[in-house]
């Protein structure tokens, strides 16, 4: 963030092996140079919060490594360039929002089929939305907001599975609201200041209030109450007239019967009336924080009394009534406790006495806005756990002292989208039910005491977009499954005593972007050719297991690589001609394995920080680049002997 201010030199172009560019909240003005075309290394470019104008240039589509794209927040007019949209490496983000682009949204936005984020809002983008946008299947985050589309959503986004925030409010779109909404796992949907109509439904992101907005949509009806929306109109009059005389008839032929038992019905509906007349009235939304607060930390001067399944503490929830309530803590971890608090409600309900407490609310191991609290937990996680309700999306018990099995259990949260319970001491099987989660995107069981075998039900998590089972004593193969999950983005497998061959399904999984490591285990075999599919990952470690045979020359695929770790093989012959495409690759370690030759030239031409070649049998003259390579102050190493 500084003040610079005037245009970008167009000599910016002659950074040929520059992969990162950041002049983000400048005062720079004028227009984009064409020069940055030749940024062919780029992988991250970030021009927002400037005063930018003119068009977003053409030559940007031959930066054909890019990642990340931030044009968002200048004065950038004219049509979204088909170029950029045939950019498949687009992986991290594309904000082109609060601009003054216009047109149409190109049909060549669905090639972006790597992108997790989009963001065209503030626009003033006009037409239909692309049927072709269901091609971005690993959309996370899409927001077009505030331009001028029209007609209604397509179908073809109901292939987005993983979408988690969807805003397409302030625009013209029309129609009715797709039944695939209510099925997706979103956190936010924002569909206000539109033309929608027909009925809101009541599942999914639109049972929480606070998660979803319609306002704006005068035909809207239904929803939930709070929604203040009128009732839909279900039946025609005509069958409104049908139905009316056959009510007529049957209350003409039961109220001689009704007459009968008036007294006895009504003094029972009376009392259950109050009972939830009363409940209704007191339910309050009150947070796990507030509790925390209201009884000082669970301190024990607020405690009033303790049993074997639960404690009770007395706190001052509101403090402009000055009045204390009791707050009841369930001690789930004991075994019993849930049935004995089933019993005990059953004996509150038929109780009626002055002297009783009346209950006013509950509070679950989120607050009332689906927030997770964060607070150190032990014990072992009680099977009931899969009695949560199917409509959670995220649990997160990661980084505390939980022991014992994981419960088979877990495989009934099929709501889940964030599953993380790392950081503990979990031991046993990782369960099987596990792949019941289909709605899971990411799941994070790492350094916990996990043993046994990979399950091969964890292929069924199509939904998977980061996986993290790392330093564990996981044992056997990597299961074939794996291949099925098609948005699978980063994978650690490290830290293991994973064996057998790595499997060409794994490698053909092209969505992987970010990192693969299955580092520190015990695979054997050579590499598979099929790891030049991986043109979009950007870490790939393979270090310290036995793999042999040469290094496959497809290798020289994996054009995004920016660290490449093979150290610790038996990896033999020479370094493949093929690394030299790898232009933007960073850091190189390739040591202790039985690779001979020379050195290769390209190796010099690199702007590597980091390389290591100790310990092999490498042979001839060291480049005097490689010799004079110092960046960062990382040294490099060759026949197990540091160069400075």
């Amino acid at each position: 963030r500084n003040q610079f201010t005037g245009n970008i030199p167009s000599t910016i172009g002659n950074l040929h092996n520059l992969e990162e560019l950041y002049l983000y909240e400048t005062q720079l003005s004028g227009q984009i140079p064409d020069s940055i075309g030749n940024l062919s290394s780029l992988i991250k470019l970030n021009l927002a919060s400037n005063m930018l104008e003119g068009v977003i240039p053409l030559s940007l589509g031959n930066c054909q490594h890019l990642l990340a794209l931030g044009l968002f927040d200048n004065k950038l007019t004219g049509k979204i360039p088909k170029q950029l949209l045939q950019l498949s490496s687009l992986s991290i983000a594309l904000d082109l929002s609060q601009n003054n682009l216009f047109g149409s949204l190109p049909s060549e936005v669905g090639n972006l089929k790597m992108l997790t984020t989009l963001n065209l809002a503030d626009n003033n983008l006009s037409g239909n939305i692309p049927s072709s946008l269901g091609g971005c299947s690993s959309l996370v985050w899409l927001s077009l907001s505030g331009n001028i589309f029209q007609g209604t959503i397509p179908l073809s986004l109901g292939s987005l599975k993983g979408l988690m925030e969807l805003d397409i409010s302030h625009n013209n779109l029309s129609g009715q609201v797709p039944t695939f909404l209510d099925q997706f796992k979103l956190e936010y949907l924002n569909m206000s200041y539109n033309d929608f109509e027909g009925e809101v439904p009541m599942v999914g992101v639109f049972s929480n209030e606070s998660a979803f907005s319609v306002v704006g949509n005068r035909r809207l009806c239904g929803g939930l109450i709070e929604l203040h929306l009128r009732k839909c109109r279900k039946t025609s009059k005509k069958l409104k007239k049908i139905r009316l005389v056959v009510i007529i008839t049957l209350v003409t032929f039961t109220l001689f019967t009704a007459a009968c038992v008036a007294y006895a019905w009504s003094k029972k509906k009376r009392k259950s009336h109050l009972s939830q007349t009363s409940t209704h009235e007191r339910h309050l939304k009150v947070s796990y924080n507030q509790i925390l607060k209201a009884t000082d930390g669970f301190s024990e001067s607020n405690l009033i009394g303790t049993g074997g399944y639960s404690s009770v503490y007395k706190g001052l929830i509101n403090e402009a009534d000055d009045s204390f309530v009791a707050i009841k803590v369930l001690h789930l971890q004991n075994r019993g406790a849930q049935r004995s608090f089933m019993r005990e409600c059953e004996a509150w309900r038929n109780i009626r006495h002055r002297n009783l407490l009346k209950i006013i609310t509950s509070c679950s191991s989120i607050d009332f806005q689906g927030n997770p609290f964060k607070a150190l937990f032990q014990g072992v996680l009680p099977n009931s756990i899969g009695n949560l309700s199917n409509q959670l999306n995220d649990l997160r018990f990661h980084e505390n002292l939980l022991h014992g099995s994981l419960p088979s259990s877990i495989g009934n949260l099929v709501g889940l989208n964030w599953l993380s319970l790392g950081g503990n001491q979990f031991t046993g099987n990782i369960p099987s039910t596990i792949g019941n989660l289909q709605n899971l995107q990411k799941l994070y069981l790492y350094e916990t005491q996990l043993s046994g075998y990979i399950p091969d039900s964890m292929g069924n998590l199509s939904s998977l977009i980061e996986l993290y089972l790392y330093s564990n004593m996981l044992k056997g193969v990597i299961p074939l499954s794996l291949g099925n999950c098609h948005h699978l983005l980063t994978l650690y497998l490290n830290d293991n005593k994973l064996a057998g061959k790595i499997p060409i399904q794994l490698l053909q999984l092209s969505s992987l972007s970010i990192t693969l490591d299955l580092s520190q285990n015990n695979f054997f075999g050579s590499l598979p050719s099929e790891v030049g599919n991986l043109n979009m990952l950007t870490t790939l470690n393979l270090a310290d297991n036995n793999l042999s045979g040469n290094i496959p020359s497809s290798i020289g695929g994996c054009s995004s690589l920016l660290q490449l770790s093979l150290k610790g093989n038996l990896f033999q012959g020479v370094i493949p001609l093929s690394l030299g495409s790898l232009k933007g690759l960073m850091e190189l370690d390739i040591s202790y394995n039985n690779l001979s030759g020379h050195i290769p030239s390209f190796l010099e031409q690199f702007k590597l920080e980091y390389l290591n070649l100790s310990y092999n049998d490498f042979e001839g003259e060291v480049p005097m680049e490689c010799l004079a390579m110092k960046v960062h102050s990382q040294l490099w190493e060759i026949e197990g002997f540091v160069v400075a």
